[in-house]
C-alpha cells in the first residue's frame, strides 16, 4: 500500500503544478510521540498508541496550498480541486470529514 501512496501522491503533487496550483509536503510520516501530541490537542481522533493514524502507517500527507509566498490555510478552490481528483483516484481527502475537518490531509 505504501507505493501505491507513494505514487499516487506524486501524480497529486504533479496534478496540482500543471494546473498552476503551488503546494508544499508540510507531514508524511509521523511517530507515535507526535501522533499522540495531535491527539492531545484535538488535532487528530487517532492516540497514536491503539489507535494508529495513517500517518503512522505511511499512508497519509499533508499538503498546503501557497499562493505567492503564503500558505493558504483556509479552505478555498484549489483544496476543493485537489480533493475533488484524489477522490476520483480512490482516495480519502480529509476536507470531507465532519468531526475534524482536515483539508490539507490526502490518504489512501
Amino acid at each position: 500500500m505504501h507505493k501505491v501512496f507513494a505514487r499516487r501522491l506524486g501524480r497529486l503533487i504533479r496534478y496540482a503544478e500543471k494546473n498552476g496550483i503551488h503546494v508544499e509536503l508540510t507531514e508524511v510520516f509521523r511517530t507515535a510521540q507526535e501522533q499522540a501530541a495531535y491527539y492531545a490537542a484535538g488535532k487528530s481522533t487517532k492516540d497514536g498508541v491503539y489507535n494508529l493514524s495513517k500517518h503512522q502507517l505511511g499512508r497519509a500527507a499533508d499538503l498546503v496550498v501557497f499562493k505567492g509566498n503564503m500558505p493558504i490555510w483556509e479552505r478555498c478552490a484549489e483544496y476543493e480541486q485537489l480533493g475533488a481528483i484524489w477522490k476520483q483516484w480512490g482516495g480519502r481527502w480529509g476536507g470531507d470529514w465532519k468531526s475534524l475537518n482536515d483539508i490539507y490531509h490526502f490518504e489512501v
